[in-house]
């Protein structure tokens, strides 16, 4: 029989993956073995983080729910363990992460939690930066061309033209200061 994890962290199974960052946070840092002082602080601390390493993967949160699924409505007696191999291999490794976390001091711990929180969204918004740089510089270079197009038609639109270029040169001053930085840490 499998544990369900959405109980230990105390969340409903419809809840989104912010959500179950946010309630194992609450969790871990409750019960890591440093600051709590149960007895059985390291065991629960395993649990949630167990329970979060299978439930924030969305690979392994299907896979979980069709095997907690099929334990809930199989009738008492006939409940079987799973003999799904990869859903095995991804519990034990969820479980061996958690006992290497959960022998970490607090403050290191903590440190870690949050430096791979901010890692990831850091390099959400990398990407984000990137896509939006790509979108401005292809306006203002549609906004140049169509700004010259009219220019050179003499329709005497300087707006559109000088527009144009300045929306394309803004979005390339960070690019090229950041360049410029890059290589002179090198």
């Amino acid at each position: 029989m499998i544990k369900n994890y959405y109980q230990i962290l105390d969340i409903h199974p419809d809840t989104n993956p912010e959500e179950i960052k946010k309630a194992f946070r609450k969790k871990a840092l409750k019960y890591h073995p440093d600051v709590c002082k149960l007895p059985n602080a390291n065991n629960l601390f395993i649990e949630v983080y167990e329970a979060f390493e299978i439930l924030s993967d969305s690979q392994n949160r299907l896979q979980y729910d069709k095997i907690l699924f099929e334990q809930e409505n199989a009738v008492v007696e006939v409940k079987k363990p799973t003999n799904d191999n990869n859903f095995n291999i991804w519990m034990n490794n969820a479980k061996t992460k958690a006992e290497k976390h959960s022998k970490m001091k607090y403050d290191e711990y903590k440190r870690s939690a949050f430096y791979e929180i901010f890692e990831t969204t850091r390099k959400t918004i990398s990407i984000g930066c990137i896509a939006s740089f790509a979108i401005i510089w292809i306006l203002g270079l549609y906004g140049f061309f169509v700004g010259l197009s009219q220019l050179l038609r003499q329709e005497r639109d300087d707006y559109s033209f000088v527009m144009g270029l300045v929306i394309f040169i803004l979005p390339a001053i960070p690019l090229i200061i950041a360049l410029k930085n890059k290589f002179k840490k090198t």
